[in-house]
């Protein structure tokens, strides 16, 4: 919110006082929260990586499958409320990372690929009674 503020100031300077403005860019761009800033995006995006390679939703799959077939619509709807409030946390966090920026990417992608997974699966799920119904009396 800041950062876009300041921006707003020197584009607004910018043609009235070109120097200024160049100066202030500078400030902001070589500040040192501008680096932390830099390095909690570069760690969350590293954390939104692993958990898209490592993190499994096989058991997610399963569950929504499953839940989808006993229950329904009403199976889907529990499965995505659950999955939405799943919070996985990566198994280790590599020492060069910011700790809580890479597990907040971690825990956004692995919980978007929970979610995704389990409402399909269990979408699947509610359609195949209704679908197995619909066949067996179509073919006699």
């Amino acid at each position: 919110m800041r950062a876009s503020w300041c921006l707003a100031v020197i584009l607004l300077l910018a043609p009235l006082r070109p120097a200024l403005a160049q100066r202030a860019a500078l400030f902001l761009a070589t500040s040192p929260r501008a680096a932390r800033a830099d390095a909690c995006d570069s760690s969350y995006q590293r954390g939104a990586i692993a958990a898209q390679v490592g993190h499994s939703t096989a058991t997610w799959r399963a569950g929504g499958f499953v839940s989808g077939l006993l229950f329904s619509y009403i199976g889907v709807a529990g499965t995505a409320v659950v999955a939405s409030t799943e919070a996985p946390a990566p198994d280790t966090i590599p020492a060069r990372e910011a700790a809580g920026c890479y597990r907040d990417g971690y825990q956004a992608k692995a919980r978007a690929r929970i979610r995704s997974a389990s409402i399909k699966s269990a979408l699947v799920g509610a359609a195949v009674l209704p679908l197995a119904f619909i066949l067996r009396h179509n073919t006699r």
